[in-house]
């Protein structure tokens, strides 16, 4: 998505032409959160929150575009419910935000054995 200053916050100067930066150099986003399934997607995601978090919030941010550009009629509120469960499984209840993500996607083919088995390899292992 390239970024025009229509589209972009008074003030904000992260625009390259390619899309917005945050305050680091961007990251590339793994093939498979660009192009393969969203439950494959899904899994990297999760993979790269374990053990490179610093791509997580971007991978996660392509994910989720991809999931609301496969929705029919997807609107705002489904849109953010989802985006929000995605940040959350970084923070300190993964189990709560794992239920919301599957409670705001859960006709996304396998979204539900995906984060099943990250919850079990979290409870056996730890976080990372």
């Amino acid at each position: 998505m390239k970024c025009t200053p229509a589209l972009m916050p008074a003030g904000f100067e992260g625009c390259d032409g390619q899309g917005m930066k945050g305050t680091g150099t961007l990251l590339p986003v793994p093939s498979a959160v660009l192009r393969g399934s969203l439950r494959d997607g899904l899994l990297v995601c999760l993979g790269l929150l374990a053990r490179d978090p610093e791509r997580f919030e971007r991978a996660a941010v392509v994910w989720h575009r991809r999931w609301c550009a496969e929705q029919a009629g997807i609107g705002f509120a489904e849109s953010r419910a989802v985006l929000s469960a995605l940040e959350a499984l970084s923070c300190s209840d993964p189990e709560v935000a794992a239920a919301d993500l599957l409670a705001a996607c859960p006709e996304t083919e396998g979204v539900k054995e995906v984060l099943d088995g990250w919850l079990e390899r979290r409870s056996r292992n730890g976080p990372n």
